[in-house]
C-alpha cells in the first residue's frame, strides 16, 4: 500500500511538470507571433489596402500641381512685365521661386500647397492689373480714333466750303465780265444842252483850247460817264 501511494505521487508530479512546460511553450509561441505581426504592421505603415504608399502619392500630386502653377505664373510674368514693367511682377516672380523651392525640398505636401496658394493669389492680382491696363489702353485708342475721324470730317467740310466759295467767286467774276455795259443814251444832235446828260459838265466853247478847237463838241459816253468829244 505505501508503495502504491508513492507511485501515484510520482505520476502526479510528472503530469504537473509536463502541463507547466506546455503552458510555457504556448506563451512563447504567442509572443513570437505578436512580434512578427507588429513588425509587419510597422513595415506597411502609410500603405493603403492594396499596398500603395498614400503619402508618396499625395506628395507627388502636390508637386505636379506646383509645376503646373509655376508654368502658368511664368507665362503671366513675362506678359505682364512687358506691359506693366518688371517692378509690377517682382512679387509674382518671388512667389514662384518660393513654390519651386518648396516642391524641391519639402517631404510633405503641406508646404508645397501653401506656397502654391500664395503664388495663385499673386498671379490673380497681376492678371487683374494687366486686364485693367488693357481696358484703359483700348479706351484710349478708341478715343484717339474718334478724334481723328472728327478732325478728318471737319477738314473735309472746310475744304468743301473753300472750294464752293472759290467757285462762287469765279462765277461772279464771269458774270461781271459778261454783263453788258449800260446802254448809252442817245446823244442829242445839239451839243449846247448839257442837262440831258447826267454828270456832263457844261459844254466848252468851240474856240476854247483843246483837241476840237473850231469844231463842234458833242456828248460822248465813255467808261460809264458822259464827256465832251469832237464830232467826227
Amino acid at each position: 500500500m505505501p508503495r502504491r501511494l508513492a507511485a501515484l505521487a510520482c505520476v502526479g508530479a510528472l503530469a504537473l511538470a509536463v502541463g507547466i512546460a506546455g503552458q510555457a511553450n504556448a506563451s512563447e509561441a504567442a509572443s513570437a507571433r505578436s512580434t512578427v505581426t507588429d513588425a509587419a504592421a510597422g513595415a506597411t505603415m502609410g500603405l493603403g489596402a492594396a499596398g500603395v504608399d498614400v503619402a508618396a502619392l499625395r506628395l507627388g500630386s502636390a508637386t505636379h500641381l506646383a509645376a503646373e502653377t509655376s508654368a502658368t505664373a511664368q507665362a503671366l510674368a513675362g506678359e505682364a512685365s512687358a506691359v506693366l514693367g518688371a517692378d509690377q511682377v517682382a512679387a509674382l516672380v518671388e512667389a514662384r521661386a518660393a513654390l519651386l523651392g518648396a516642391a524641391t525640398t519639402a517631404a510633405t505636401p503641406a508646404p508645397i500647397l501653401a506656397a502654391r496658394s500664395a503664388l495663385a493669389a499673386e498671379a490673380e492680382r497681376v492678371a487683374a492689373a494687366l486686364a485693367e491696363f488693357r481696358a484703359a489702353e483700348a479706351a484710349r485708342l478708341a478715343a484717339e480714333a474718334e478724334a481723328a475721324r472728327l478732325a478728318a470730317e471737319q477738314a473735309a467740310a472746310a475744304a468743301a466750303a473753300a472750294a464752293e466759295e472759290e467757285v462762287s467767286e469765279w462765277t461772279g467774276g464771269d458774270e461781271a465780265v459778261s454783263a453788258p455795259a449800260p446802254a448809252a443814251p442817245a446823244a442829242e444832235a445839239s451839243g449846247s444842252d448839257a442837262s440831258a446828260y447826267p454828270g456832263l459838265p457844261a459844254a466848252p466853247r468851240p474856240e476854247d483850247c483843246g483837241p476840237c478847237v473850231g469844231r463842234e463838241m458833242v456828248p460822248v459816253f465813255h467808261n460809264g460817264t458822259w464827256r465832251w468829244g469832237c464830232r467826227a
